[in-house]
């Protein structure tokens, strides 16, 4: 009995199993029966080789990120901000330094800049005495004492109409230089007639140092205008242009009471005026005969002007106004500014004057008594407007000074005036 009832279950059991696994062949065609017939690949199989039908797979849906959110939303304490630690040690490995450095040896010359060539190889200063008319009139020390003087050339005769070194001098270039001299650091004056007569003693000594040629000179210096204390250079430049300033003196000259308090002449005159040029109604300005002269060639406004910044603030004193000059312009009016304030106002400084308009040289002699701007007869200022009106006017001018005296001014236009010629 038991026997019959446990077949009777296994059978059932085994029908159970097999009903569905009928049912899967059928819903799909007959899946077993095609798998032992091989007659086709199910399509999610892959097949070994051959090209694949492409599949779309769809994107997923977009995710939106909430940003910025606050920390109070999700914590209801703030959050604990940790200080950075800084306190790491570092260990470095220094080289060391104690032991003397290494360079490489260098074999070759480095050249040395020699510097300016030498210009004189010897320099005689054998004397030197002033002169007047021609005609020497007192040493300034025992000729041929030169390294026994002291450097200074005292002038007692303020007449003293020049100033004579004499001696000679060798060049080291084969072709005598220049030799001339410079007062107060200004320009230097070169001059041939400076070189004279050489004995053949003197070219003589010059060969035995080696000497490329040598001179007798006599440098004549101009002391005329000057008074007080200046400083007087010798200086010789040899055929390639290098300067050498040779010897050096300081000259204390007596004050001549009818000497110029100033004097412009042209060389004066002319940076003062070329800086003008196309500014202040100056049309040209062009140095005239040996130098002797300033060319000038007004505008068309008018009122042409130029000041001399040299006097501003120089505190000159002085009664007269001088100024040499020629024109044939028909504008025969022109002015000058001066006073001893700090600069030109037109109240009290303008200081009127009538030209000749023949073409020769004059003399104008102005007094600055009549100038109420001018205080003790002292300058500080002066502006000069060559015309009062006018377009295109020219005149010449030789220089303009101021006196002490009028017959200090005659006097002086007077020993210049072989300058000229008319």
């Amino acid at each position: 009995m038991k026997r019959r009832l446990l077949r009777t279950l296994c059978v059932l059991f085994a029908l159970a199993l097999c009903f569905p696994l009928a049912a899967c062949d059928m819903e799909f065609g007959g899946l077993l029966g095609m798998l032992m017939e091989n007659s086709g690949t199910p399509e999610h199989v892959l097949t070994p080789e051959g090209d694949y039908p492409a599949v779309e797979y769809p994107y997923p849906p977009e995710i939106e990120i909430e940003t910025a959110i606050e920390w109070s939303e999700y914590y209801t304490t703030p959050p604990i901000e940790i200080e950075p630690d800084y306190t790491y040690d570092y260990t470095y490995d220094y080289p060391d330094t104690t032991e003397e450095p290494v360079y490489d040896e260098i074999t070759e010359d480095i050249p040395i800049d020699p510097g300016l060539p030498e210009v004189v190889l010897f320099f005689s200063f054998d004397e030197c005495y002033t002169v007047i008319d021609g005609m020497t009139v007192d040493h300034l020390f025992t000729p041929g004492m030169y390294t026994d003087w002291n450097h200074q050339a005292l002038v007692k005769d303020y007449t003293a109409e020049y100033l004579c070194v004499r001696g000679w001098i060798a060049f080291f270039s084969t072709q005598l230089g220049e030799i001339g001299y410079c007062i107060d650091h200004d320009n230097y004056v070169f001059d041939p007639a400076f070189f004279t007569q050489t004995e053949q003693p003197v070219l003589d000594a010059a060969a035995s140092f080696g000497a490329g040629s040598a001179s007798r000179i006599d440098v004549m210096i101009p002391i005329r205008d000057l008074s007080c204390t200046h400083q007087i250079e010798i200086v010789a430049r040899d055929e390639f242009g290098y300067l050498e300033v040779i010897s050096s003196f300081a000259l204390d000259k007596a004050v001549d009471p009818n000497a110029p308090v100033f004097c412009y002449w042209p060389a004066d005159l002319m940076p003062a005026l070329v800086s003008n040029v196309g500014i202040s109604d100056i049309e040209s300005v062009a140095m005239g005969g040996n130098g002797e002269y300033v060319t000038i060639t007004t505008g068309e406004l008018g009122d042409p002007w130029c000041q001399f910044h040299t006097v501003n603030g120089e505190g000159f004193v002085a009664s007269y106004l001088a100024i040499k000059y020629r024109t044939e312009s028909p504008t025969t009016t022109g002015n000058f500014y001066v006073g001893s304030g700090a600069g030109p106002t037109g109240h009290g400084d303008e200081l009127r004057y009538e030209m000749i308009n023949d073409g020769e040289w004059h003399l104008l002699i102005l007094d600055l008594a009549t100038v109420p701007a001018i205080t003790d007869h002292v300058i500080n200022y002066l502006r000069w407007d060559m015309f009062h009106g006018g377009q295109n006017n020219v005149i010449d001018v030789s220089y303009i000074a101021a006196f002490n005296s009028e017959q200090a001014a005659l006097d002086y236009d007077a020993s210049v005036a072989d300058r000229y010629t008319d």
